[in-house]
């Protein structure tokens, strides 16, 4: 069985308030849970993965070290934001792996992702994260 949840599902820049209850206001983040295989998949890494995080500090955590994949459909801004306030990745023995298409530029991933965690954007830098990271860049295959 696969458990499927919306953490965020709008486009452009979250927009919280009493129009977005419906629905909610947080940006792209979707998770894909497979209990069966202790398997974790998150799609884009919105701002509804903070949300998430909170989630999986709470219920995932406590049985021990988390281990998940993030599978990114693109680079846009709103579908990479919340990744520097995914907390799992500020814990030692946390694993994510990081999948994502090749960039408009060609940039490695890691630079594209940690870009917004320079220092002129944000205090905390890509290498002071404590979890181990690893980045895999997806290709289209011709048929």
């Amino acid at each position: 069985m696969i458990q499927v949840r919306f953490w965020g599902v709008r486009g452009s820049i979250p927009c919280p308030g009493p129009q977005s209850m419906k629905y909610g206001g947080n940006t792209a983040c979707i998770e894909l849970r497979f209990p069966e295989v202790n398997r974790h998949i998150i799609i884009d890494a919105g701002s509804g993965i903070r949300e998430l995080a909170g989630h999986m500090m709470a219920h995932d955590l406590p049985r021990g070290p988390i281990s998940t994949e993030i599978y990114l459909s693109h680079t846009h801004w709103d579908h990479i934001m919340g990744f520097p306030f995914f907390v799992p990745a500020y814990i030692p023995g946390t694993k994510i792996k990081v999948f994502g298409p090749v960039t408009y530029e060609d940039d490695p991933l890691e630079e594209v992702v940690g870009g917004q965690m320079k220092y002129r954007y944000f205090p905390v830098n890509m290498g002071e994260l404590a979890a181990s990271i690893e980045y895999k860049r997806l290709r289209e295959e011709p048929n």
